[in-house]
């Protein structure tokens, strides 16, 4: 199969699930804190992965916006799960989520960053190939790196570029 047409199936597919959790926010009538507890009790993997990008679309929607703004108590919360999680795609969602919310979720730097120093332990005990990393479009070390943007923290951490990108520190740093 060639290249551009696989391509073309990989956009296609990830505009196809991001549509139907959108619509899945907008028609599921739990709440928000429904989500979010579910989220800090759920032990399966894609189950987690599910309601993280619940999350996301319910609080950065879609383009006539968000389904909801998460009040501060919730802002922890997803704080507190993003830091607490080891798994990069939940983190990944979650970070978007706080950039989503900008600089009301100023109290979770501190659980962005313990996420970020989660995430670079995670790449230097994995196997993927640093230049891998490079050439992936986005991973959770850029959401975690845009949501320092659009929060407002700074300095960002030095392993974040001024695009929001992530750049892995070099061994001993």
């Amino acid at each position: 199969m060639p290249v551009s047409r696989l391509l073309s199936l990989m956009v296609a597919s990830v505009f196809l699930l991001a549509l139907s959790h959108a619509v899945r926010a907008a028609e599921d009538d739990s709440t928000v804190q429904d989500v979010i507890t579910a989220l800090q009790n759920e032990s399966d993997a894609y189950e987690r992965y599910e309601l993280a990008t619940d999350l996301y679309f319910r609080a950065c929607g879609d383009v006539e916006g968000p389904f909801f703004a998460p009040d501060l108590e919730q802002i922890d919360q997803i704080g507190g799960i993003l830091a607490s999680t080891g798994d990069g795609a939940v983190r990944m969602y979650l970070a978007d989520v706080l950039g989503c919310v900008g600089s009301r979720a100023e109290s979770t730097i501190p659980q962005l960053y313990k996420a970020l120093l989660a995430f670079i332990e995670d790449e230097r005990l994995s196997t993927v190939d640093p230049v891998q990393l490079v050439l992936r479009s986005r991973h959770e070390g850029d959401a975690i790196c845009t949501a320092f943007m659009t929060i407002g923290s700074n300095p960002a951490p030095e392993m974040c570029s001024s695009e929001g990108r992530f750049r892995m520190p070099r061994d001993g740093n």
